[in-house]
C-alpha cells in the first residue's frame, strides 16, 4: 500500500513569499532597533556632557551670589557710617543679590529638568516612599558594590557590542558602581604603545554609569628596585580617563612571615608615596586587616594611608556574615578618617568558609545584604566582590548578588 499527497504549486510559492516576506520585516526590524541604539547612545553621552556643563554653571552662580551677599553686607555697613552716596550703592548691591539668586535658581531648574532627562536611561528602580510599601532588602545599601576585572580582553573588545551591553545591565542591576579593570603584562605594552583603544573602552564603560580604576597588582613592585617600574607604567596611562587606581600589592606574597611584616609594609608605604605623586587619580589599596594596626616607623600603617589620602580595601575573605562584621566593623571604628571598603569572595577555587561561591543564590544575596546592613559606619563606602573571571560570569551577576 502506498499514499500520494498533491500539493497545489500555488502553496509553495505562497509560503516562499510569506517567508522571504518575514525575513524582509526582520531585517527591517533590527536595522531600525540599531539606528533606534544610536541614537540613544548618542543621546546619552550628551547629556553626560550637559551634566558637567550645568554643574560647573550652578557652581559659578552659587559663588556669584555668595560674593553678592558680601557687597551687600559691606554696603549696609558703610550706609550706616559713611555719608554720600551709600544708600544707592546699597540698593544697586541688592538688586545684583537678587539677579544672583534668580540665576542659581535658573542653574538649578535646569539640574532638575537635567534629572527628568536622565531618568529614560538610568536603570535602578525608584525607591518606594516611606508608608507606601514595604522596604526592599538592598535598598538601604550604604555604598555602591565594586568588581574586581582581573581578565580585561573581552571587556576591551566586547564593551561597545551589544553581548557588552547585555554585560554591562547585568553588572549594573547587582547594584555595581564601579569596575577595577586589569591588564596583563601584554596589554600593559599594547595600551602604553597606544593608549586608544584602552581609553575608548573606558569613555564606553563611564557611558554605562560606572566607575572605572585602573587595577594593578604586582606585588614585586614594593621592593625599591622595583619601584620605577610602577611610576612609569601610571605615567604611560595618564591620558586615559580612569576615575581611580587600585593598587593589590600584597607583602605576604613576598614573605607571609609577621616578623618581616613591619619592614614590608615601610617599602609598601614607600612604594604608595611614589605612586600617588605619580598618580593623577585618587588611590586605593587592597590590603589585609592585620596589617593597618601594624607600626611603620613612627606611626602605623593606617595613618600612613591617611596621610597619603589612600582608601583602603579591606580583604575580608570569610563567608560567614557575622565573623566578616566582627573583622571590619572594630577598623571602621578605629580609624574614621579612612574610607573603607570591604573585599568579599564569589571565587570557585576558595573553599565554603572563605567564598560565597558554593552557597545557594538566595543565601549569597542574604549573606551580603547581612553584612552590608550591618556595617552602618559614616565611612564604610562599600563592598567589592571578586570572582575568577567577572566579564565572563557577569550574565549570573543580577542573580548571584544583587539584592532583589
Amino acid at each position: 500500500m502506498s499514499w500520494s499527497f498533491q500539493v497545489p504549486v500555488e502553496y509553495l510559492s505562497q509560503r516562499r513569499l510569506l517567508a522571504r516576506a518575514a525575513a524582509a520585516q526582520l531585517s527591517h526590524a533590527r536595522l531600525e532597533y540599531e539606528v533606534r541604539r544610536q541614537e540613544l547612545q548618542q543621546q546619552r553621552r550628551e547629556l553626560i556632557a550637559r551634566a558637567a556643563v550645568l554643574r560647573r554653571n550652578s557652581e559659578f552662580t552659587s559663588a556669584r551670589l555668595a560674593s553678592a551677599d558680601a557687597a551687600v553686607h559691606e554696603r549696609d555697613l558703610r550706609a550706616v557710617k559713611l555719608e554720600g552716596d551709600v544708600a544707592e550703592q546699597l540698593q544697586r548691591a541688592r538688586l545684583q543679590r537678587y539677579n544672583a539668586a534668580k540665576s542659581l535658581v535658573e542653574a538649578d531648574k535646569a539640574l532638575v529638568y537635567w534629572y527628568a532627562d536622565w531618568a529614560r536611561f538610568e536603570t535602578t528602580p525608584c525607591q518606594s516612599t516611606a508608608g507606601t510599601a514595604p522596604p526592599q532588602p538592598g535598598a538601604t545599601r550604604p555604598g555602591g558594590r565594586a568588581l574586581y576585572l582581573w581578565h580585561s580582553a573581552e571587556w576591551l573588545s566586547d564593551g561597545a557590542t551589544e553581548l557588552g551591553e547585555s554585560k554591562f545591565r547585568a553588572i549594573h542591576a547587582a547594584g555595581i558602581e564601579r569596575l577595577l579593570i586589569s591588564l596583563d603584562a601584554a596589554q600593559m605594552r599594547r595600551v602604553s604603545a597606544d593608549p586608544s583603544p584602552l581609553t575608548r573602552a573606558v569613555r564606553n564603560t563611564r557611558e554605562h554609569g560606572f566607575k572605572v580604576e585602573l587595577l594593578l597588582g604586582e606585588p614585586d613592585w614594593i621592593r625599591p628596585e622595583r619601584r620605577a617600574e610602577l611610576r612609569r607604567l601610571i605615567e604611560a596611562l595618564k591620558s586615559v580617563p580612569f576615575d581611580g587606581l587600585h593598587l593589590d600589592l600584597e607583602p605576604a606574597q613576598i614573605d607571609p612571615s609577621a616578623e618581616k611584616r613591619p619592614a614590608l609594609l615601610g617599602w609598601l608605604a614607600e612604594t604608595l608615596a611614589s605612586a600617588s605623586a605619580a598618580s593623577p587619580w585618587p588611590v586605593a589599596l587592597s590590603v589585609h586587616p592585620r596589617d593597618l594596626d601594624v607600626p611603620v616607623g613612627d606611626s602605623s600603617f593606617a595613618e600612613v594611608l591617611h596621610r597619603l589620602r589612600i582608601s583602603p580595601t579591606l580583604m575580608v575573605y570569610v563567608a560567614n556574615p557575622d565573623r566578616a562584621v566582627e573583622i571590619a566593623e572594630p577598623l571602621l571604628g578605629r580609624h574614621p578618617e579612612l574610607s573603607f571598603s570591604v573585599a568579599l569572595s564569589l571565587e570557585q577555587s576558595l573553599g565554603r568558609d572563605e567564598s560565597l561561591w558554593s552557597y545557594t543564590e538566595s543565601e549569597r544575596r542574604r549573606r551580603i545584604e547581612r553584612i552590608e546592613a550591618q556595617l552602618a559606619a559614616a565611612n564604610f563606602s562599600g563592598l567589592t566582590l571578586e570572582l575568577e573571571d567577572a566579564w565572563r560570569d557577569a550574565p549570573g551577576l543580577a542573580r548571584l548578588a544583587a539584592g532583589e
